[in-house]
C-alpha cells in the first residue's frame, strides 16, 4: 500500500479512536450520573442509552475495520466482510435501540397514567422516531462493501495474470 494511503488511513484511525474515547467517556459519565441520580427508573435511564451503546459499538467495529484495512490492504475478503457486517450491524442496531426506547418510554408514560391507554402500541408506533440516518449509513456500508468485493475480485485476477 502507497505511504499517502496509509497515511490517510492512519489519520482515520486516530479521528475514530478520539471519537470513540470522547463517546465512551461522555457516555460512562452520563451513565454514572443517571445511576446516582435516577436508580427508580430503570427502564426510562436504559432506554436512554441504547442508541448511543449501538453506537459506541459500531465506532468499535469501524476501528477494527480500518486496523485490518491498514494491516491487509483495503481490497481484502476479510476488510469487505467486516464492512458488510458494521453496515448491517448499524442499520439493524439503531432500528432495535430505537423503538426499544420508544416502547420503554411509552410503558414509562401508561404507567404514570391512572387509567391504562388506549392502544399503547399504536402510541408507540406513532411516537417512534425512526432513525432514517443510521438506516441510510448501515445501507450505505453493504452497497460499499459490494463495491470493494468487485475490486477485491479485480486486484486478485489481477494479480493471477502477473
Amino acid at each position: 500500500m502507497p505511504s499517502q494511503e496509509a497515511s490517510h488511513l492512519r489519520w482515520t484511525a486516530i479521528t475514530v479512536r478520539v471519537l470513540l474515547a470522547l463517546l465512551a467517556a461522555v457516555t460512562a459519565y452520563e451513565i454514572g450520573r443517571a445511576a446516582v441520580t435516577g436508580g427508580a427508573q430503570l427502564l426510562y435511564q436504559s432506554s436512554r442509552f441504547a442508541t448511543t451503546i449501538v453506537l459506541l459499538a459500531a465506532l468499535l467495529l469501524l476501528e477494527r475495520l480500518i486496523r485490518a484495512a491498514r494491516r491487509e490492504g483495503g481490497f481484502d475478503e476479510a476488510v469487505v466482510r467486516r464492512l458488510r457486517f458494521l453496515g448491517v450491524f448499524l442499520a439493524a442496531g439503531t432500528l432495535v435501540s430505537s423503538l426499544y426506547t420508544t416502547i420503554a418510554e411509552t410503558g414509562l408514560a401508561q404507567s404514570m397514567v391512572a387509567g391504562a391507554l388506549r392502544r399503547p402500541w399504536e402510541l408507540a408506533l406513532v411516537n417512534w422516531a425512526f432513525p432514517w440516518a443510521y438506516l441510510v449509513a448501515g445501507v450505505g456500508l453493504v452497497v460499499m462493501a459490494k463495491v470493494v468485493r468487485v475490486g477485491a475480485s479485480m486486484r486478485e485476477e489481477l494479480e493471477g495474470t502477473v
